[in-house]
């Protein structure tokens, strides 16, 4: 754009700001008078100039109070309202239980989970809304600094009147340092870089307070949001959901019935039509014959089909045991019962046997290959020897064995009054039903085994089968065991040997019902071979299931029993919630509020009605304000409906409605720089129509380029009237003239 000279010296209007004009003081009505300066003894230069006296025809900035209420509430109570719901989810929700007494202790043994309350509160609460809940805060933090130093500008502004008034030149910003200020005091982090960076600059001139005080202020907010947010972080980290059993105090009043006792009717063996339980093992009149009403019972439990009853196996002082118990069970009660229980254990007794594949003629003449019978030939003892292809010996006979045909696998049990294969028991034929306790008994069969078992030294190889045979040595007793069941597994327990009532009828069960303890035995012989890898382990793995299957035979004869006693307990997926975290994250959100809080109370205190004029245009606004509408008299009808406004109000845009006047416009002036103007939209289209001929108008200039910061050169002379520009031109800077707002 072509530059022209600036018309003839109006007379200016009055603004609200003093001009300085090459070196000299203007005053509002445009009399100018040099400045006096002192220079004293700490090289401080005291400006005499006093700001001249109010117009009471400008635009007064208001509404100080409402600003820094509303400061105060956007940043305090955000953070006060949030922290509270954060405490009232952790304590609302916070899983609380009676310390055990030593009757719990005594009872069901010392608590086995790891749950550190000390470290740590559990929430029964989501984890990942509890920590949403909790990172509101710290989202907050990032939006609030700008209402942190909104508060911290009314202090400030008072100290920069009383500084300007008092005169001393060094205790007064410079130009960049003004610049400084008012960046900090829009809260952004781009500001406080910039001010980071002025820090280091070698060659600049010391800060003054107001600068420190601004740049502190940020500072302070923006290390309370970091350090929020660190803590938040970390809150979220070691914040996590894991399971929490919550047990309440031992009942008074067990209420369910998982103990098992024996029918009363057991302990008499002479059959009784009217009675409603029968021992099994009881003689029936006429005859004699013998009675099996629970045999359906039996069937259940053994195949675990009974809603009644069960037979489980756990271990207590590495004993291996199977017990009696009901089939339904409540997961949230601990509790403390009584019962049967049995427990077996055997060992390899295959080579002791002298068990081996081998082959004889039934022919008095001689056999040929084809007619010798193969067999797999044991032989422990007088008392047990025999046939595990054919069955044949003396204790496999119609009135003395069990197997009464032949098996597949060679199965065979024979139960024995005492230890090392003496006095084997036969079917029952008459009305005594008596047995030691413990009780012996050898079991043997053929199966398919895994390659490890197979090379076992008490494995037995049947080479036509493809199969190894095993002889096993066993001894059972039978208890009466008071276990603690706790979390799902019995965790401890005593027990003791009882009578022989039990024993007895285990043996009969064994001797006489062989369909049902047979199948069951012969299962446990294949299934354990495909498991175990030593003969030792086929052993242990028998003897626990020859344990649940003899009980499985005796559950008819015992009834439930009231539990001795309960507890309940509730499994919970809960927060786990670190404490140090938690309390830190406190204290930081309350530091924050409090810190509003401080900066509000210092803001009422600094006369905000005095310096709510300056505080507000202590902004970007203001300076722009003042370049182009220093002489705005707030004249009109505002648009809002607000009373006191705020920096705003000195805009003429706000007091006039459907404004369409002033226009800012951006033009080159030649070099590379850019002339920010002031025009109205008229004077841009006579510009415009202009620029497409001759152009004649001669105008004041307001420019900037793009090196240098604005430095504004306001003629004493120029009228700010609709159809004529305002300009800032840096050409003033260069040569030495001087003029601000």
């Amino acid at each position: 754009m072509k530059r022209h000279r600036a018309a003839p010296p109006p007379t200016p209007a009055q603004g609200n700001a003093t001009i300085l004009q090459n070196g000299q003081n203007a005053s509002p009505a445009g009399q100018t008078k040099p400045p006096s300066v002192t220079t004293g003894p700490a090289s401080q230069t005291a400006l005499e100039a006093k700001t001249p006296a109010a117009n009471p025809s400008l635009h007064r900035i208001t509404g100080a109070l409402g600003e820094i209420i509303w400061s105060l509430t956007c940043l305090s109570v955000p953070m006060i309202v949030l922290t509270g719901i954060f405490i009232g989810l952790v304590y609302g929700y916070l899983v609380s239980e009676d310390p055990l007494t030593s009757n719990d202790e005594a009872i069901f043994g010392e608590r086995p989970e790891s749950y550190d309350q000390s470290v740590y509160y559990y929430i029964n609460y989501s984890a990942t809304r509890l920590i949403t809940v909790s990172s509101w805060t710290s989202t907050v933090t990032s939006f609030t600094s700008t209402f942190v130093m909104a508060l911290v500008s009314y202090p400030l502004a008072k100290s920069y009147l009383s500084k300007s008034e008092a005169g001393t030149a060094n205790e007064l910003p410079t130009t960049y340092q003004f610049r400084l200020i008012i960046g900090l005091l829009g809260g952004s982090l781009g500001s406080l870089w910039s001010w980071l960076d002025y820090s280091l600059w070698r060659k600049r001139t010391r800060q003054t307070k107001l600068l420190w005080v601004t740049a502190t202020a940020l500072l302070v907010s923006v290390f309370l949001s970091l350090a929020i947010l660190a803590v938040d972080t970390w809150l979220h980290v070691t914040t996590s959901t894991v399971p929490y059993d919550r047990l309440s105090p031992i009942l008074a009043q067990p209420s369910a019935s998982y103990s098992r006792i024996l029918d009363p009717y057991c302990w008499n063996t002479t059959y009784d039509p009217a009675s409603s339980g029968q021992c099994i093992g009881a003689i029936n009149p006429p005859g004699n014959s013998i009675n099996f009403p629970t045999a359906s019972e039996t069937a259940r439990t053994l195949t675990n089909l009974s809603s009644v009853n069960a037979v489980l196996s756990c271990r207590l002082d590495e004993k291996p045991l199977a017990y009696i118990t009901t089939a339904q069970r409540d997961p949230s009660l601990d509790f403390q019962a009584s019962t049967y229980a049995l427990g077996t254990t055997c060992k390899p007794s295959t080579r002791a046997c002298n068990l081996q594949w081998d082959s004889y003629c039934t022919y008095a003449g001689g056999c040929i290959a084809d007619m010798v019978t193969p067999a797999v030939t044991y032989n422990c003892g007088p008392n047990l020897h025999g046939d595990m292809l054919n069955n044949t010996g003396t204790p496999f006979n119609s009135s003395t064995g069990i197997s009464q045909s032949p098996s597949s696998t060679g199965f065979f049990l024979q139960l024995f009054g005492k230890d090392n294969f003496i006095d084997p028991v036969a079917r029952y034929g008459h009305n005594e039903i008596t047995i030691s306790n413990p009780f012996y008994f050898a079991t043997g069969a053929q199966i398919a085994t895994t390659e490890a078992l197979a090379d076992d030294p008490e494995a037995a190889q049947v080479s036509d089968r493809q199969s190894s045979g095993f002889i096993l040595s066993c001894t059972s007793t039978v208890y009466e065991l008071t276990y603690n069941f706790v979390n799902g597994s019995v965790v401890n327990g005593t027990y003791t040997v009882t009578n022989g009532t039990l024993p007895a009828n285990i043996r009969w069960t064994l001797t006489n019902v062989q369909a049902y303890s047979q199948n069951s035995l012969e299962s446990a012989w294949i299934s354990g071979a495909q498991q175990s890898n030593t003969s030792q382990e086929l052993a242990d793995f028998f003897a626990l299931r020859f344990s649940e299957t003899a009980l499985g035979m005796v559950v008819g004869m015992t009834e439930p029993a009231s539990n001795l006693a309960e507890r309940t307990r509730q499994h919970l997926l809960v927060a786990r919630l670190p404490k140090a975290p938690f309390f830190a994250l406190i204290v930081l959100n309350l530091l924050y509020a409090a810190l509003g809080v401080l900066l509000a109370v210092l803001a009422i205190a600094s006369q905000p009605r005095k310096t709510r004029d300056l505080q507000a245009r202590l902004s970007i606004a203001g300076l722009v304000a003042a370049l182009f509408e220093p002489h705005h008299t707030g004249a009109g009808t505002p648009h809002s409906k607000r009373s006191d406004s705020g920096i705003e109000g000195v805009f003429a845009e706000y007091h006039q409605r459907n404004h369409d006047g002033a226009r800012v416009v951006v033009v080159h002036a030649g070099d590379g720089s850019h002339v920010f103007e002031k025009t109205s939209s008229q004077r841009l289209t006579m510009s415009d129509k202009s620029s497409r001929g001759q152009h004649t108008s001669e105008e004041p200039v307001v420019s900037t380029t793009n090196s240098e910061p604005l430095q504004p050169q306001v003629s004493q002379h120029q009228k700010n009237q609709p159809g004529q520009s305002l300009r800032v031109n840096p050409r003033n800077h260069q040569s030495g003239r001087s003029s601000t707002y």
